[in-house]
């Protein structure tokens, strides 16, 4: 396959793996029936009040951080199109309706799936052929525990999405002879770290 009918199909997979992941952002909404959507949202959005400390360490913290950055954008967004008119807004709607919120942090967790599947393809191309990453991707798009994890507000999709980025990097050192640069060892350390911080099991 040349070039661009293989971006073509790579983009084709994205799309069906977007269209997927995006199919339950409203799931149960006003209702959250996923008790570890509400301790993980609500554990981000602590860090609202001031303090960076999560107050408990039973998950890793990265991803709270993360969260919590993508509601801070999820607010800019609300008040550039007028959904509030103020952080005061912001913070009633949440507990008056939090369907919001849910359905942002949702998408957070739909594109780094989608963002996996790239990941996954990059991965299988560099060792071995861009069929092998294409079939790989699509593998990957529909899988349905990928599926089923990236509708939910959970560390499960970055986590996975940083661990296939670990093995692309470690890829590249290993079909290199060895002969990695160091800033490659870097990006693996410091993938291999994010993971770490994002979630352990």
């Amino acid at each position: 396959m040349n070039r661009s009918r293989v971006t073509l199909a790579l983009a084709a997979i994205g799309a069906l793996a977007f269209w997927l992941r995006t199919q339950a952002l409203g799931y149960g909404l006003p209702a959250v029936y996923n008790m570890d959507e509400v301790a993980l949202m609500n554990r981000a959005l602590t860090f609202g009040t001031g303090t960076l400390n999560p107050g408990n360490f039973l998950y890793p913290t990265f991803y709270f951080y993360a969260l919590f950055a993508w509601q801070g954008l999820t607010f800019l967004v609300g008040l550039a199109l007028g959904l509030w008119e103020s952080l005061a807004g912001f913070e009633r709607q949440f507990f008056l309706d939090p369907s919001t919120l849910y359905r942002s942090g949702r998408l957070l967790s739909a594109l780094c799936g989608v963002a996996t599947v790239v990941a996954v393809y990059r991965l299988a191309t560099r060792l071995f052929t861009p069929m092998t990453g294409l079939i790989a991707a699509l593998l990957m798009a529909v899988t349905p525990i990928a599926v089923m994890d990236a509708h939910y507000v959970k560390h499960d999709v970055p986590v996975t999405l940083l661990i296939v980025l670990v093995h692309v990097w470690l890829a590249r050192i290993v079909m290199t002879d060895g002969a990695a640069v160091r800033r490659d060892i870097w990006i693996v350390g410091a993938l291999s770290g994010l993971a770490m911080s994002t979630h352990y099991y």
